[in-house]
Parts: structure tokens; sequence; C-alpha cells
């Protein structure tokens, strides 16, 4: 089984994503997506053809991890298709 993508929860995207524009394109890589297209990103997408690593915004509770994006729904969903 390989890898498709991975990421990272961050507090703030838009403050994130200033580093890892500089780091990763560094290494080649750049933003591919950011979710939602217009306004403040929850999520964004860096590559080189398509997105490897993904910063995504979380909110932490005492109980676990709440994503609030919108995207969170369409991608568990899928997930879950992809398991059984």
């Amino acid at each position: 089984m390989a890898i498709d993508h991975t990421g990272i929860g961050v507090r703030d995207v838009a403050v994130s994503a200033k580093f890892y524009d500089a780091a990763l394109g560094a290494l080649g890589l750049r933003r591919i997506v950011q979710l939602p297209k217009e306004g403040a990103a929850d999520a964004i997408g860096y590559g080189a053809d398509f997105p490897t690593f993904w910063i995504d915004r979380f909110i932490r509770t005492d109980r676990n991890i709440i994503w609030p994006s919108p995207q969170a729904a369409a991608a568990r969903s899928m997930l879950s298709t992809k398991r059984r």
C-alpha cells in the first residue's frame, strides 16, 4: 500500500502557510489547492504536480479533534467508502 498524501493540523492556516510556502518552496513544492478557493483557507495542499502535503485548521477539545472544514464530511464519507 502506497501513501498518497500526508499533512499536519495547524492553529492558524494563514500564519502557517507563510512558513510552509517558504520551507516547501525550497524543496520544489508549491501550493496546488486551497480550500475553500475564496477567502480564508481551512486547508492548503502542497506538491509538485498534485497535493501530497496538507496543512489543515483544527480545533482541539478535551475529547477529540474537530475538523471544522466543510470538506471534512466529504473526506470522511470517501474514506469510509474505500474502507468497506
